[in-house]
């Protein structure tokens, strides 16, 4: 398992490419090279390449869909880390356990029904393996940077928070599950857990249910010749 970290100026196409197709990051100004034997498994190896521009944005290259993955899982998490950590956590269903006053037991209750393993399962077999590939690359890349770093030494904002750990490819289908929802409804999640249904008592004993009139039949009568002609 290994990364190679350079800063240097790459062609300003390829920098667009790299923005449409992995998203753009913040700044750094990391230059080193890393190379990791203890692998969490030794049937996957990983490899890439990231370069920083003078402006801090990467540019990744790998020989596969894996190591691609998992060098802008390494690039995402040197520039977010608390972002997907906090991500993770909220769409988890875990708010109210990790984040304090920060917590939603609403958002809890409703990504805690939504995201489940046969939902998550079905997202994972309708994706291409190249897909799968990246995805699973993306979350071992973004694991390694937090033992390159160690917890205490992350983003502040997060930096050894109880929440921070390695992720996986099932954390990652979590947070794809909570965000396939924007705009439409994570913005009902509140009145979606409030919802209740009626009362047996309260439909029984509605006067609209009781005083449905009784209809002429001479009329009834009436309107049916009318309909038939």
């Amino acid at each position: 398992m290994s990364i190679k970290m350079h800063n240097r100026r790459v062609p300003t196409l390829t920098l667009l490419t790299v923005a449409v197709s992995l998203g753009l990051f913040g700044c750094s100004d990391s230059d080193n090279s890393f190379n990791d034997d203890d692998v969490i498994s030794p049937s996957i190896n990983y490899e890439a390449d990231i370069q920083r521009t003078e402006f801090g944005i990467p540019h990744i290259t790998a020989k596969d869909y894996k190591g691609l993955g998992y060098g802008v899982g390494y690039a995402f998490a040197e520039d977010n880390f608390c972002s997907l950590a906090r991500e993770v956590v909220v769409a988890s269903g875990q708010s109210m356990l990790y984040l304090g006053t920060d917590g939603n037991l609403a958002s809890d209750a409703f990504y805690t029904w939504y995201n489940t393993d046969k939902r998550k399962a079905e997202f994972l077999a309708a994706q291409d393996p190249e897909v799968i590939d990246a995805v699973t690359g993306y979350a071992a890349g973004y694991s390694r940077y937090l033992r390159d770093k160690g917890v205490a030494n992350i983003d502040p904002a997060c930096a050894n928070a109880e929440w921070v750990r390695e992720i996986t490819l099932d954390d990652l289908l979590t947070v794809y599950g909570k965000a396939n929802l924007r705009g439409g409804l994570s913005n009902f999640v509140g009145p979606i857990v409030a919802a209740a249904p009626p009362s047996i008592a309260g439909v029984q004993g509605s006067s609209r249910m009781r005083s449905v009139p009784v209809v002429n039949p001479v009329v009834v009568s009436t309107c049916i010749q009318y309909g038939y002609d």
